[in-house]
């Protein structure tokens, strides 16, 4: 007797969302169809993404699946009731934005934001000087770093990261504290001139410091300095790498891949924006990711790339052209999401705005919509 046919078991493809993008004030179905406006958007209101069909604008979240419009919750501010009398207070809300303790500050508000975060049962702020925090749930005072002169504050996991930079003496540090206690954790030394941001990610806490000389400075968690570049990052993305991970960099130099060892696994050309650019990544469930690369103040199109992580091998790039807008009038911000067979790729910009079709499989362009246009047309290659 013949042995049964063996069941098919090979597991569902993962389901893809075909809800509309979030355009500026508009919700954009796929054949680039205004399919909504929503209310009280304006032209320079830019929908940022916070998932994959959510989306910040103008102070609200909008779920593009739905088209529910919901009022932002902030967890916590610093309100000014007299900035001529440096007087403020910090201000925590509830879940349904309603507040929960309130908290008179007297002193000198930071310039360099962010200068408050919330995390980990505690609610820190910078300001006057110090690093302080406070019981997110009742607002009593936890601990205070005095005369730490905190800057671009960040929360991750169970500890606070800052910046202090002495000018007169040129000291300029990064500083993990614990959020339980406020005790200090490590204080790691960073180059001059100290003016930089901090990006905390997962594993990673990175340092860029911009001018003329720019470097970047790569930290893990625990404050070890893992390497330096003399190299500005737009864009970063950590990837898994045994038990721990590596970082994808998109700088002003190149793209490449380095380890906490600091060797370097890969390295490309550097990428079409390198001024004042910046990155959107998606990454693809064969180990692969799709680059955006675009310039945030000009008109130089978006470069977008299919590269393997693994070795850096590019499967395919592609240069979507821009709106042909000054730049000195300019601001542009991209993002780009894979939906089966199809790459769409969405740019908001001062002078309006577009989006691209793409071949995830070859990067060929497809089709291209955009304002003022009824419906999407063939894209010129």
């Amino acid at each position: 007797m013949p042995p049964p046919p063996i069941a098919n078991v090979a597991p569902a493809p993962p389901p893809v969302s075909h809800a509309p993008f979030a355009i500026f004030g508009r919700l954009v179905d796929e054949e680039g169809r205004v399919v909504r406006t929503l209310p009280g958007i304006g032209e320079a209101d830019v929908a940022e993404p916070v998932g994959s069909d959510r989306y910040r604008i103008r102070g609200q979240i909008l779920d593009a699946a739905t088209g529910a419009l919901a009022p932002e919750r902030v967890p916590a501010a610093i309100a000014t009731i007299d900035s001529q009398q440096e007087a403020y207070a910090l201000e925590r809300y509830r879940a349904d934005g309603a507040p929960a303790w309130t908290v008179p500050l007297h002193g000198w508000r930071s310039l360099r934001p962010p200068e408050l975060a919330v995390g980990g049962g505690r609610v820190v702020i910078s300001f006057d000087h110090d690093v302080r925090a406070f019981d997110a749930q009742t607002g009593a005072p936890s601990w205070a770093a005095n005369d730490d002169d905190g800057s671009r504050l960040e929360i991750g996991g169970d500890t606070a990261y800052y910046v202090k930079c002495n000018e007169p003496t040129h000291d300029h540090w990064l500083i993990g504290r614990a959020l339980a206690d406020g005790a200090e954790r490590f204080r790691a030394a960073l180059p001059a001139p100290c003016d930089p941001w901090i990006r905390v990610g997962d594993r990673h806490v990175i340092v860029i410091n911009e001018g003329h000389s720019p470097t970047t400075t790569v930290f893990d968690l625990a404050g070890r300095e893992l390497y330096r570049l003399s190299e500005l990052v737009g864009g970063s993305l950590e990837v898994p790498h045994g038990a721990g991970s590596d970082l994808l960099l998109v700088t002003d130099q190149h793209i490449e891949r380095i380890g906490d060892d600091g060797a370097v696994r890969w390295r490309l050309g550097r990428p079409e924006s390198t001024f004042v650019a910046d990155d959107d990544f998606v990454a693809l469930p064969t180990g692969e990711v799709v680059i955006a690369n675009y310039g945030a103040i000009d008109d130089g199109g978006i470069d977008v790339m299919r590269i393997a992580t693994d070795d850096g091998r590019i499967a395919w790039r592609t240069h979507v052209p821009g709106l042909g807008v000054g730049h000195s009038e300019y601001f542009q911000s991209v993002y780009a999401r894979a939906r089966g067979a199809a790459l769409f790729v969405i740019s908001q910009a001062a002078g309006g705005w577009y989006m691209e079709r793409l071949s995830l499989a070859t990067g060929a362009r497809e089709r291209r919509c955009g304002a003022g246009t009824p419906a999407c047309a063939a894209a010129r290659r």
